[in-house]
Parts: structure tokens; sequence; C-alpha cells
């Protein structure tokens, strides 16, 4: 609105320029003339003409002046809009890398506790893994200094025993031979003698007596153990085994019989008794420590190819770790609920 005013202005400018340039240019008319002459009107005709043309030219000035500004407005409008939607939509993403990156920060702190925890959890492992390692091998150790012990106390008490029999059986000797002699004597003595023999009697029930209670401790220091398995089945490797454990005492049988195979942990002497129902022909072993020691075959060279029995019978001495396996040869067909298998330590 301005700029139309500014241009109005420039006109009017125009205008009086105009008529101060045709009253300049014309001669003044006799004092008592009242006409217009051609000369002067030819000038005002050229005058108005140029008049026109310059406020036409200014109209056109005006207008496309005022294209200008309306189109200067409209693009400055749209471009502050566009920039400040632009600056806004750059301050959002300012501030949400700030509480990423404020995230970011906050997790890599706990992630280095964490891992400051977990080296600190790796350490007291490794701590803890030795010190169970040392502890086992130390349980090991007196473990096996604990059998030793009690072997060689069972032998001691063995041997004790044993002694102690001997002496018994000497003393029973000499008592029979001091018997004989006071009954010899008795002839000649009469009831002295006969009390005598009584109160001998009576030390020999007494030792008897310390015997049987001798003999009742070290049986009850000595741990018995035994099982009874059933349900036998040939597995890889021609091994027989039993899956049914029928009766057990004194083992843990899932830890001392897997497989097949029967892995001491006590040492003594051991009874094992094999009981097979198999095909003609077929045959059994029992093995300590991979070595066969028993063989039995079911129906050899037999007319009756049908099932047959067949048993077998060992006796070892058995160290801690030691193994006992049932170990089959030609066996097309096993009786799995008639075929077992006895271990027992005496």
């Amino acid at each position: 609105m301005w700029n139309f005013w500014k241009i109005l202005a420039i006109s009017l400018t125009c205008y009086a320029g105009y008529a101060l340039l045709i009253y300049c240019s014309t001669g003044r008319p006799n004092s008592g003339s009242q006409y217009l002459t051609t000369r002067h009107y030819v000038q005002l005709m050229d005058s108005l003409y140029e008049e026109k043309q310059a406020r036409y030219q200014l109209k056109q000035s005006v207008a496309m002046l005022q294209t200008k500004i309306d189109a200067m407005n409209n693009n400055g409008g749209h471009q502050a809009i566009n920039i400040t939607t632009y600056i806004q939509q750059y301050i959002s993403r300012l501030e949400k890398q700030e509480k990423e990156l404020k995230a970011v920060q906050t997790k890599d702190t706990e992630i280095a506790k964490l891992s400051t925890i977990v080296t600190d959890l790796e350490l007291n492992y490794t701590r803890l893994l030795h010190d169970s390692l040392v502890t086992q091998a130390n349980y090991h150790r007196q473990k096996l200094e604990v059998e030793r012990l009690k072997e060689i106390k069972n032998l001691d008490v063995f041997n004790d025993l044993r002694e102690i029999k001997d002496d018994i059986n000497m003393l029973k000797a000499s008592n029979r031979a001091r018997s004989e002699d006071i009954l010899a004597f008795f002839q000649f003595t009469g009831s002295a003698v006969d009390t005598k023999i009584k109160d001998l009697n009576d030390k020999l029930s007494r030792l008897e007596m310390s015997q049987n209670l001798i003999s009742l401790q070290v049986n009850s220091n000595v741990k018995k153990v035994g099982f009874t398995a059933t349900n036998g089945h040939v597995i890889v490797g021609s091994f027989i085994v039993f899956r049914d454990i029928s009766t057990s005492y004194g083992l843990t049988m899932c830890s001392e019989y897997s497989g097949g195979i029967f892995r001491a942990s006590i040492p003594g002497y051991y009874l094992i008794t094999v009981n097979i129902l198999a095909n003609a022909d077929a045959g059994f072993s029992i093995c300590y420590n991979t070595n066969a020691i028993v063989f039995a075959v079911v129906n050899w060279n037999g007319k009756d190819k049908g099932f047959h029995s067949a048993t077998a019978s060992a006796f070892v001495k058995v160290s801690v770790g030691d193994t006992v396996s049932v170990v089959g040869f030609r066996i097309d067909q096993l009786e799995s609920s008639t075929s077992s298998m006895t271990i027992v330590k005496i």
C-alpha cells in the first residue's frame, strides 16, 4: 500500500512538470486575445500524449512492482515457515540424540560395572574350582589310605583271630591230655580231682565264649555288601548286562554297576554266581579286570536246539577300582527273565 502512494506522488510530480513545461514554452498572447493558437494546441496535445504514455508505463511498472512484492511476500512466508519447521525438526533430532547419548553413557557405565563384577566372579570361580580340585584330590588320597588301613586292620584282626584259635586248639589239646592225666590220677585221688576237672572245664568254656565274642567283633567290623540282578541282555561288545536289580545291600548300584560292569568300591573277597538261559552251544565267561577266569557252555553239542541253562561261579580277591563282568559268545537268543547274576562280599 505504501508503494501505491509513492507511485501516485511521482505521477503528480510529472503532471506538475509537464504543466510547467507547457506554460514556459508557450508565448503569452496579446492582452486582449481570448483564442488558443494552433502551435499552442499542438504542443498541448503532444504534452497530453506524452503524459498518457508516461501514465501507461507507470501503471505497468506499478503492476510489475506489486507482483514482485506479492511474490516476495509469499515466497518469504513459505521460506520462513519451511525454515522454522526445519529448525524445529533439527532441534528435536538434537534433543533426541542428546537423550540417546546420555542413555548410552549410562549403559556404558553399567556395562563397565557389570564387567568388573563378572571379572570378580570369574576369579572367585577359578579359586573355588582350584579349591574343589584340591579337596577332591585330598579326599581320594584319604579314602585310599582309609581302605588300606581297613585292609591292614582286617588282616591284623584275622591274624589275631587265627592265633587265638591256635591257642584255643592248643589249650583244648592240652586240656584233653590233662583230662586224661586227671582221669588216670582220679583213680587214686577221688573227688578232689573231680573238682579240678570242673574248674578246667569252666575255664575252657570261658575261652570258647571269648573266641565267639572275638569272631562276632571281627565280623561286625567287616562290611558286608552284595546284590542280585536279573533281566539279562547282550549289548555292544558281547557284554551281558543285567538291567533289573532284585536286591542290594551296602552298594550304590547306579555308580558301581553300569553297562554290565561292576566296579568295586570296597575291597575284599567276593563270590560271583551267574546263571544264563540261552540257545544251545552258547557260552559265557566271568571276567576279572577283563581277564576271563571261568567259562561255561550251554548244552554243548546237544541235539535239542531249544533253550538251556548253564551256571558258573567264581571266587576272587578284589581291590578298590577292580572290575567284574560277564561276556557272552555265540549267544543268538537269551531268555532275559530267567538269567541272573549275584555278587556278594564274604
